[in-house]
């Protein structure tokens, strides 16, 4: 295990509280409930916003429809991370260990447009990997889950396997290590919401592992990273909460139309940006079912028609999205990290060793 001093001690065992209480809500809503996979969207859209990536959640949530995307190109990026999530919580429900088949599994999505159905063979497998994945998988026994997730962060961000992924592997692999065992999707916190608003200390912190193994100023600000997420996490989960119990209370007014209108409205939980079409994929609606139930639900105020046109529109869940947009309003255009010894964005030289 790695010897930490007090402080970081004590600020890893707040960290775990804070975490305890985000995953057994996470574990309540993950087979019920659309919110872990949109608290995932989330985490990747932020994640993306360190890396420099000039993108909002609507962006991603409107890429694939026949109207309403101004991002497509980095729409499409963020398809590629949320694929390479999937994959990562999929291997991990069927395997705990931190593997290569997992990191090569997401890497492979991440870096090849897998939701356009890219060729698999077209993915080249970085030299060293497997030796780097049982190198990193060895400490998993050895430290407990937040101690051992700082530092896969720090090793995977400051290795040379992935390239200019090397900061979206970190992040998404965090993502997984903090997941609860049995969960169905990602756990209701994002872990980029911190680093996110403190990019200038958070690469700093990085580059001081990797040129000096200070790894105690760098576990602390990763489990002050993970406190500050699970305590927003379980807020925001709240709220959105209590909207989508209300606003299905609401469509009982509808009487005959009750049934479809909350075919939409759940449909709309998964995708609070959508189009006549789009909801017709997801719900197994017909057109016209599906256009009668949004203007009820615009009649009570649900939801809002965004374009102003009488084709092509785009309908937005508004109260909903709001929230989940808190704190991923695209920022001003940043330069993104570079490297002193790669001179990459993103690309770091190799990861100190972790000390005894």
């Amino acid at each position: 295990m790695k010897t930490v001093d007090v402080n970081v001690q004590a600020r890893l065992e707040r960290a775990s509280v804070a975490l305890e209480r985000v995953e057994r809500e996470s574990l309540r809503l993950s087979r019920t409930s659309c919110l872990p996979l949109m608290f995932g969207r989330k985490e990747i859209v932020m994640s993306m916003q360190i890396d420099g990536r000039t993108i909002g959640l609507c962006d991603f949530l409107a890429f694939d429809l026949e109207s309403g995307c101004t991002n497509h190109d980095v729409s499409v990026e963020a398809a590629g991370y949320e694929a390479a999530l999937a994959h990562g919580l999929s291997q991990l429900r069927d395997d705990p260990r931190l593997s290569a088949d997992l990191l090569l599994g997401m890497h492979r999505r991440l870096t090849t447009p897998w939701s356009l159905g890219a060729d698999p063979a077209e993915y080249t497998e970085p030299t060293g990997m497997r030796a780097f994945a049982h190198a990193l998988d060895a400490e998993r026994e050895a430290n407990p889950p937040i101690l051992f997730a700082g530092i896969v962060h720090a090793r995977l961000h400051n290795s040379r396997l992935f390239g200019r992924r090397n900061g979206a592997m970190s992040r998404l692999v965090t993502l997984l290590l903090l997941t609860p065992a049995g969960a169905i999707g990602a756990p209701l916190l994002c872990p980029s919401l911190y680093p996110r608003r403190h990019r200038g200390p958070y690469y700093r912190l990085l580059d001081g592992v990797r040129d000096s193994a200070a790894w105690d100023p760098w576990l602390v600000f990763f489990a002050d990273s993970v406190t500050a997420a699970a305590r927003n996490g379980l807020v925001i989960a709240k709220r959105l909460g209590q909207i989508l119990d209300a606003d299905r209370d609401r469509t009982a007014a509808l009487g005959t139309a009750t049934r479809s209108a909350r075919t939409v409205h759940e449909a709309l939980q998964r995708r609070p940006v959508a189009s006549v079409g789009s909801l017709v994929r997801d719900t197994g609606l017909g057109v016209q079912s599906v256009t009668w139930a949004l203007h009820r639900l615009r009649a009570l105020g649900i939801v809002r028609e965004t374009t102003g046109r009488r084709q092509h529109c785009v309908y937005c869940y508004d109260r909903y999205l709001d929230l989940l947009v808190e704190g991923t309003e695209s920022p001003a255009p940043i330069t993104p990290h570079r490297s002193r010894r790669e001179g990459v964005p993103g690309k770091l030289g190799s990861s100190a060793s972790t000390p005894n």
